[in-house]
C-alpha cells in the first residue's frame, strides 16, 4: 500500500500545480487556460480512479484478513 500513497500523494501534488499554474497563467492565453484545464481536469479522473482503486484493495484485504482470522480461530 505505500506505493498506491505515495502515488495518490503524487498525483495531489500535481493537481495543486495545475491549479496553481492555471491562476497564474490565466492571463496567458485562452488556448493556453484551456489546456491547462483539461489537464487538470485528467488529473482529477486520475486521482478518482486511483482513489477508487485505493477503496477497493482496502475492503478486499480487509476481507482476507478477517477470513484468515476466523481460520487461525478455529
Amino acid at each position: 500500500m505505500p506505493r498506491l500513497d505515495e502515488a495518490t500523494e503524487r498525483l495531489n501534488a500535481a493537481i495543486e500545480r495545475l491549479e496553481r499554474a492555471l491562476t497564474e497563467r490565466s492571463a496567458g492565453g485562452d488556448d493556453e487556460a484551456a489546456a491547462l484545464r483539461s489537464e487538470l481536469a485528467q488529473t482529477r479522473e486520475e486521482v478518482a480512479a486511483l482513489r477508487d482503486t485505493s477503496s477497493n484493495a482496502t475492503a478486499r484485504l480487509d476481507a482476507v484478513i478477517g477470513r484468515l482470522k476466523h481460520v487461525l480461530e478455529s
